[in-house]
Order: C-alpha cells, then sequence, then structure tokens
C-alpha cells in the first residue's frame, strides 16, 4: 500500500484543486483487492485485510489535523464501509484506491476500483441478514453531518460538513 497526496482518482468526480486547503491535506492510498469471481464471492483475505490498513491510516491523517474525534470517527466508519463494498462487490477489479481530501467546506472521500463499473444499491436487510447495511450505514452518516454521498461507475463517495470553525 502506498500513500501519495499528487494525482486526483477520478478527474470527473475529484473536487477542483483550488478547494484543497488545511486543515485537511489530500490523503491518496492504493491497495490490491486481487481478482473477483463475481459478486458475493470470498473475500480476498490480503484485500480483507487492507480494510483495516486503510482505516488505520484515515484515523493516522484525520488525528493529524485536529479535526473533532466524532468526525473522525465517523470519517473511518464510511472508509470502512466504501472500501468494504469494493473489495466484496468489484467484478474483475484487480486494484482499488481512497482519497480523502477537502472539497470547500466538506471532507470528501472516494473510493475507487479497476472493476467493472455497477450501481451501488442501497438494501433493506432482515433483521437475521448479517450482510447489506454498509450504504445504509453511509447514507445516515452522511446525512448526520450535513452531507451526501453517491457513485459514479467505479468510484463511491461521500461528503461530511466540516464544523463551522474549521470552514
Amino acid at each position: 500500500m502506498s500513500a501519495q497526496t499528487q494525482k486526483p482518482v477520478s478527474t470527473a468526480t475529484a473536487p477542483d484543486a483550488r478547494q484543497f486547503s488545511l486543515p485537511v491535506r489530500v490523503l491518496e492510498a492504493s491497495f490490491p483487492i486481487g481478482s473477483r469471481r463475481g459478486v458475493g464471492s470470498m473475500l480476498n483475505p490480503l484485500a480483507a485485510r487492507h480494510v483495516g490498513l486503510i482505516r488505520a491510516l484515515t484515523q493516522q491523517h484525520l488525528d493529524q489535523h485536529g479535526l473533532p474525534k466524532s468526525l473522525v470517527y465517523d470519517a473511518v466508519l464510511v472508509v470502512s464501509e466504501l472500501v468494504t463494498n469494493v473489495v466484496t462487490h468489484s467484478i474483475g477489479g484487480r486494484q482499488a484506491s481512497v482519497r480523502i481530501s477537502r472539497a470547500g467546506s466538506r471532507l470528501r472521500i472516494t473510493v475507487a476500483h479497476d472493476g467493472a463499473p455497477g450501481q451501488p444499491t442501497v438494501l433493506n436487510p432482515h433483521d437475521d441478514e448479517e450482510h447489506g447495511r454498509g450504504l445504509r450505514l453511509v447514507e445516515g452518516l452522511a446525512a448526520a453531518h450535513g452531507g451526501t454521498w453517491g457513485a459514479e461507475g467505479p468510484v463511491t463517495w461521500c461528503e461530511l460538513a466540516l464544523p463551522a470553525d474549521l470552514r
């Protein structure tokens, strides 16, 4: 896994470079997700390990900027859910990336992969189902922080509003 601070994940969805300023610098990391047999196949153990590493990298990066602990916690949870979604559901993907940046008065989290583009779906799982709540959680966290989320092809993103004193 490598952390970089230069190129955007996707020029179609990345915010304008003029919007990047302190207190949040850009964090970008790429990681292998392994070959996939299709939706719902077993999670590659290496890819599963990378979810935890990306979570830790995100927390360390955001903590360094002095963001409120509640925002850091929720941003780490969003990253975890979006990255898990990519490594679990991308078809044919071998590489993924996460990018955390400032977009105006928001913290923007972007996760992309090189697999077949598909549209993420918010599910309504039964109480006894173990999976299917990740995007509902992302949707709720985005709303709770005055933000939004969405997807374009192989890129999924979420924006969380920064506290007023950091805007």
